[in-house]
C-alpha cells in the first residue's frame, strides 16, 4: 500500500542524506501529525521511546538541518489550540504551531517533505493545515525530485 512506498522514500531520503558529505550525523525523531512536547525515537510513537522536545531544542545544535516528513493533513485544532493533539494519552499545553515555530527558530535550515502529491495541497479539505505548515517551512513533495529540491534548499547559504 501507500505506507510502503512512503517508507521506501523515507529510507531513500535517509540513504541520500547519509551519502552526502553535508549530513554526517543523522538524528531521527518521530511525531504523530505535529511535534508537541515530546518527540519519539521510534516510529510507533510509544511512551518510553521519547525525548522532550525542549531537551532537543536545548541540546541539538542549530547547525543541524531539520527535515520534517508528514502530510500536514490534520485537524486545524492540532495546530491551533492547546489540548488539540489527538493522542488520547497526551494533553498538549501549547498549540502545535508554537512548537513548529520553536523548531524553525532553532535550526538554521529546515524543510518539510510531504508524501501527499502537491496537486492535492490546495484542494483537499486539509488545505488549511497544509497552508499553515507551509507558512512555517518550505514544503516539498516526498518524491525523489522533491528530496533533491529540499536538500538543495537546505544547503543554500543564507
Amino acid at each position: 500500500g501507500s505506507m510502503n512506498s512512503y517508507a521506501r522514500l523515507c529510507s531513500e531520503l535517509f540513504q541520500s542524506a547519509q551519502k552526502s558529505d553535508h549530513f554526517k550525523d543523522l538524528q531521527i525523531y518521530y511525531f504523530h501529525n505535529c511535534p508537541y512536547e515530546r518527540l519519539y525515537t521510534e516510529p510507533s510513537c510509544r511512551i518510553g521511546f521519547d525525548v522532550e522536545t525542549n531537551w532537543a531544542l536545548k541540546n541539538l545544535s542549530g547547525e543541524y538541518k531539520a527535515i520534517f516528513v508528514g502530510d500536514a493533513n490534520m485537524a486545524p485544532s492540532e495546530l491551533l489550540i492547546e489540548g488539540g493533539s489527538i493522542a488520547h494519552y497526551h494533553y498538549n499545553e501549547r498549540p502545535g504551531l508554537a512548537w513548529l515555530h520553536d523548531l524553525k527558530k532553532k535550526f538554521n535550515s529546515s524543510v518539510w517533505l510531504n508524501p501527499l502529491p502537491q496537486r492535492y495541497w490546495s484542494y483537499s479539505f486539509t488545505t488549511t493545515t497544509i497552508d499553515i505548515v507551509r507558512g512555517v517551512f518550505p514544503m516539498f513533495e516526498l518524491t525523489l525530485d522533491g528530496i533533491d529540491a529540499a536538500i538543495e534548499q537546505l544547503l543554500k547559504k543564507r
